[in-house]
């Protein structure tokens, strides 16, 4: 999942970019023709890392899933934090019951 970031997708001629919902994000991951897909213009994605920033160069990335619109979006966006927080939950409680039985 570190490889994956969802963002507001913002859409230009050629190319496109999406602007990380987490602020921990350190730039914008930009997104070549090729890598759009149906993707449209202010939508909420589900973006791939495929390179990572280097020499002051945006993180270059596929977008894997569409959302939704930015307000129709929330819903499942809420949705996928809360399925993440779970997983992150069961996997902590799974590796503490591990060192209990070692």
């Amino acid at each position: 999942m570190k490889n994956q970031i969802i963002g507001t997708f913002q859409k230009s001629k050629n190319f496109g970019f999406v602007v990380p919902d987490d602020k921990k994000a350190s730039t914008d991951i930009f997104i070549s023709k090729k890598h759009i897909g149906k993707a449209k213009n202010n939508q909420k994605v589900v973006v791939e890392i495929i390179k990572y920033p280097k020499n002051k160069k945006n993180a270059e990335g596929i977008i894997k899933e569409i959302l939704g619109n930015r307000d129709e979006a929330r819903c499942r966006y809420d949705e996928c934090n809360k399925r993440i927080r779970l997983a992150i939950y069961i996997s902590k409680a799974n590796r503490r019951r591990i060192k209990t039985y070692k």
